[in-house]
């Protein structure tokens, strides 16, 4: 015969009681790993504008620092120092 509701809800509760430090434990390791993908969609949601005219996001900007765009604006708009010339 299966269990009833009313045994289920007292299973669950008292597995609840017994192990309430491992509970808590794992809800803080949730919410603190769905906090840090809030953080990083937040991230992403933010857009800048670069130096060589590219509208990136926050979050990817040292992708964006080693592309090739990005690499050769800089070579060409670098200043050269009165030593270098």
């Amino acid at each position: 015969m299966p269990p009833t509701a009313e045994q289920k809800r007292f299973w669950r509760n008292a597995w609840a009681e017994n192990n309430r430090d491992a509970k808590n434990a794992h809800s803080k390791t949730y919410r603190e790993k769905d906090n840090s993908k809030i953080v990083r969609r937040k991230l992403e949601e933010v857009h800048i504008t670069c130096v060589c005219g590219a509208v990136i996001r926050k979050y990817g900007i040292k992708q964006h620092q080693e592309t090739k765009k990005h690499q050769k604006f800089m070579n060409d708009n670098t200043p050269l120092c009165n030593e270098c010339k």
